[in-house]
């Protein structure tokens, strides 16, 4: 509330929401006139060739005049209702909330057909009153919905005078209530400032582009996810069709792009680029890439069946450079059949023991290599990169855990005579260990799941270690919430094979397309010409069949290496003994900034009683421009709304898997003997 006598910041909630002036109050009566004078001539000629005298002839100029006469009144009418329309729009605003006041607004150098429209618009405001740039900025909008032309603030108050100057654009097409709206929108979603910059139309009058700008000030705004996402969304609601748009962070500004395409045929791997692997076209028109130089090397792809994860898949190891080693684990079995055919495959392991001999093969490559660098052998560079690749990462989990408590720990306990600890299997452990360590040895792991549970994983620590992560199609909030500590996947893609949510090498969420690459294996008479040429460009023999089913003239791959000597080796476990997870409630609390929350997300609040649990329902601009809005509400049916700074950040809970109580983990023991 402001206070008499001291000046005040206007505030959008004092503008009053005025409609746009009728048309007939600043269209210019000449049609009416125009008619009455060509009635009037024809009827005095008429009548004046029938003999009807002088006087008829008379009514000639005299209904011109009064034609004349009835333009110049209704233009000079309209303009005085313009005129009274901007000062009922801006009066109260301008003078503090007294009286209408008709001398806060004066036009001046009206041109155009008459009436035409002010080049000038002089606002007064009162003393106390204090009008700043984003004040000026929204009267200026105001102003334009209002007299129909795109005006700009020419000049502002300062200490000698109390007056606002906004000047018409030249050469600026009049407003239209679109482009009105999207301002509204831009205002309210970023803030005062946002403004459109560009409107492109197709023949029909429909928009198919749009552009826009933002101020510095409002930078970590227009960065949030939430913000990005509730405008695109408003946006499209106001053009009538789906908006998608770009964000040029760097230079503060925006602009819609093309839907993306539901087919894009992958390109061969650039030899100018060697360590990385593209495998996706983003919104924006850039290239999604796995950066195996990184320095969280691995990739987390979360997706259910018939989401496009086999494409992915193909794509990316496909794109791997020349000379990369390839693991196969496939707990499913068949979800990764034909990809034998890669050149580079090692492995292709499918049953327990199969599995548990790849990863760990993979993790004595690891520290050979380790062993190497450490004795100055090799360097970093002249490794070859060696790449696990698991489908259905909580399968192997369960698969490998089931093996080693229902076979591996009774054959030893039957050759022995000792039982050994836990009920994980120590593959686990290599895996994780592999996870945390890989990247200085070029060891990197493809994980795809159904969900990025972090129990299993080892905890949200080694989670992070995945430098691109994919989910493929919508999610569910709490793999969302894993995957990008943010609901934003939750919806918005289309429902089309291949879409998919993408963070790669520390860059913000993305929408995007996954790049074709066809399948292996097909029999010649079923594979399109351009199927055919995608393969043959990337060193894959489109009529090949799968090396393990091959009967004649070929070696199959091997089922999977055997398993380095397990006696007295530890490490694997000794690696993971610091991994135990066990945050409070089973649930992990990540730092996450309050312009990336989105409505639904549970957060640690900071209150004068202690912190609370609560739910955000919203967050939006606030009366300060430095701050957010936020609202929330708890589990008992508080509900409240607190200003936090912009650049701030909040605690947001990582939930477990629906359904799944927490239980802490039990107690690691070391093996006297082995694993």
């Amino acid at each position: 509330m402001a206070q008499a006598g001291r000046p005040e910041e206007l505030r959008a909630t004092g503008f009053s929401q005025q409609a746009a002036v009728p048309a007939e109050v600043v269209s210019p009566a000449v049609p009416a006139g125009l008619t009455v004078f060509v009635v009037v001539a024809a009827f005095s000629v008429w009548r004046a060739s029938q003999g009807g005298g002088l006087w008829y002839a008379l009514l000639v100029p005299a209904a011109a005049g009064a034609a004349a006469l009835w333009w110049l009144t209704r233009g000079l009418v309209a303009r005085k209702r313009l005129r009274a329309e901007l000062v009922a729009a801006l009066s109260n605003t301008l003078t503090g909330g007294t009286a209408q006041d008709p001398r806060t607004v004066v036009l001046k150098r009206w041109k155009g057909r008459f009436p035409g429209k002010p080049d000038l618009i002089v606002l007064r405001h009162s003393r106390r009153v204090r009008v700043g740039p984003d004040a000026a900025a929204k009267i200026c909008r105001l102003a334009e919905s209002v007299v129909g032309c795109r005006y700009t603030v020419s000049r502002q108050s300062d200490a000698g005078r109390r007056r606002v100057e906004l000047r018409r654009r030249s050469g600026d097409a009049p407003a239209t209530p679109v482009e009105d709206r999207i301002n509204e929108v831009l205002a309210s979603g970023l803030g005062e400032g946002a403004k459109v910059t560009g409107i492109e139309r197709d023949g029909k009058g429909d928009v198919t582009t749009i552009s826009f700008t933002w101020p510095p000030r409002l930078a970590v705004r227009a960065s949030g996810l939430g913000f990005q996402n509730r405008i695109g969304k408003t946006l499209g609601a106001c053009v009538g069709r789906p908006v998608y748009l770009k964000w040029i962070l760097a230079e503060d500004r925006a602009e819609s792009v093309e839907p993306l395409p539901d087919r894009i045929p992958r390109t061969p791997r650039d030899p100018r680029r060697p360590w990385q692997a593209d495998f996706a076209r983003l919104r924006d028109g850039s290239t999604a890439t796995w950066d195996l130089n990184a320095s969280d090397p691995h990739v987390l792809i979360v997706g259910r069946t018939g989401s496009g994860k086999s494409v992915l898949l193909r794509t990316i190891l496909t794109g791997l450079p020349q000379g990369a080693s390839i693991y196969l684990v496939d707990p499913k079995i068949i979800s990764l059949k034909g990809m034998d055919i890669i050149p580079g495959v090692v492995s292709y392991a499918r049953t327990a023991e199969e599995m548990a001999a790849s990863i760990t093969a993979v993790h004595a490559t690891m520290m050979e290599r380790f062993g190497a660098l450490d004795r100055d052998e090799v360097t970093r560079d002249e490794l070859d990169p060696l790449v696990l690749l698991i489908d259905e990462g909580e399968e192997l989990a369960l698969v490998l855990n089931s093996h080693y408590k229902t076979v591996v720990k009774p054959q030893a306990k039957a050759q022995t005579g000792q039982t050994l600890p836990g009920n994980e299997h120590p593959a686990m452990d290599c895996f994780r260990s592999i996870l945390r360590l890989g990247r200085e040895g070029r060891v990197h792991v493809i994980l795809a799941t159904q969900q990025a549970d972090a129990r299993w994983l080892g905890g949200t620590g080694v989670r992070g270690n995945f430098s691109v992560r994919i989910a493929l199609s919508n999610v569910d909030p709490v793999s969302s919430q894993q995957m990008f500590n943010s609901l934003v996947a939750v919806t918005g893609l289309e429902p089309v094979k291949g879409r998919a949510w993408i963070a790669a090498n520390g860059g913000y969420v993305q929408q995007g397309q996954v790049l074709w690459t066809p399948e292996f294996g097909k029999p010649a008479a079923s594979r399109s010409a351009e199927d055919r040429a995608i393969l043959e460009a990337i060193g894959i023999d489109a009529d090949a069949v799968r090396r393990d089913a091959t009967k004649d003239g070929g070696e199959p791959v091997a089922a999977a290496p055997a398993p380095p000597p397990a006696a007295g080796d530890n490490t694997a476990r000794a690696d993971m003994a610091d991994m135990a997870d066990a945050a409070e409630a089973g649930q992990d609390a990540d730092p996450v900034r309050v312009v990336d929350l989105i409505g639904g997300e549970r957060i640690l609040l900071e209150a004068d009683d202690g912190d609370r649990l609560v739910t955000v329902e919203s967050v939006d601009c606030d009366e300060d421009p430095d701050c957010l809005l936020l609202s929330w509400a708890d589990d008992d049916g508080e509900a409240g709304e607190i200003s936090v700074p912009t650049d701030a950040t909040v605690q947001v809970l990582q939930p477990l898997a629906a359904g799944e109580p927490w239980e802490p983990e039990e107690p690691r023991e070391e093996a006297a003997d082995g694993f």
